[in-house]
């Protein structure tokens, strides 16, 4: 035991299941030579290890890699994740006015016209919003189920 150091990388998203993905991120680990880690796998989780006298070569190692990573987790795309934000908020505030502006009405009653309008554009404004929102959730989860 005194000759291997050990490892336990994480995946959130039970992507180790899955053999390809498997395969890739242990062939990128080697690939950029830090080792050749033996491994045993779990859903969430593989335990890796390697003999103690490669850790030596991790000098060699391109800057921004960190042999001794312990999470594997797709990248943030955060003006993705902001433009899903911002069409699902439009899509709910116009959902709520299609909701409640009736009740709204009764309560402090507008010019007929003018709620007309509003309801329409509401509604108008909800579709393309809501599409956008549930396209890009559904796109968000794809990458995240992705080899």
């Amino acid at each position: 035991m005194e000759d291997w150091e050990f490892k336990i990388i994480r995946n959130p998203y039970k992507q180790f299941d899955c053999r390809e993905y498997l395969q890739k991120i242990l062939q990128r680990r080697s690939s950029r030579g830090a080792g050749n880690w033996l491994r045993s796998s779990m859903a969430l989780r593989i335990r890796v290890k390697r003999p103690v006298s490669q850790r030596a070569r991790d000098v060699n190692l391109p800057p921004d890699y960190d042999p001794y990573r312990t999470v594997v987790r797709p990248k943030v795309n955060m003006p993705r994740d902001i433009a899903m934000m911002f069409c699902l908020l439009v899509f709910l505030l116009c959902a709520a006015f299609l909701a409640f502006g009736p009740l709204i009405q009764s309560q402090d009653p507008i010019s007929p016209a003018l709620f007309k309008t509003l309801m329409w554009v509401s509604f108008a404004a909800a579709i393309p919003f809501g599409a956008i929102a549930f396209f890009l959730a559904l796109r968000t989860l794809r990458e995240r189920r992705a080899v």
